[in-house]
């Protein structure tokens, strides 16, 4: 992709156009769609391989990972809320 950006003389630095593939990449959405047999697609629509076992294990260990970094208890919302969980002595 970045040499069709250089061939078009676009204007996108290298370090923007991997920051928004990989917003793509990364998000819950599109790691929804990552199932057993899908079809991998390029650029073009043209259908350049098949999503394997090993693909769907790497998805699910990310998906945790993320999970296990975004995750908080609801009761520590609600104990912030209350002035609970902190003291200023």
């Amino acid at each position: 992709m970045w040499q069709e950006v250089k061939e078009k003389s676009l204007p996108m630095a290298r370090k923007r156009l991997r920051a928004c593939l990989g917003s793509i990449g990364h998000h819950p959405d599109y790691r929804a769609l990552i199932q057993l047999g899908a079809f991998r697609y390029d650029k073009e629509g043209q259908i350049v391989g098949e999503v394997t076992q090993v693909d769907v294990e790497d998805n699910l260990q990310r998906l945790a990972r993320r999970n296990k970094l975004n995750y908080q208890p609801i009761d520590a919302h609600a104990d912030l809320a209350l002035g609970k969980g902190f003291s200023l002595v």
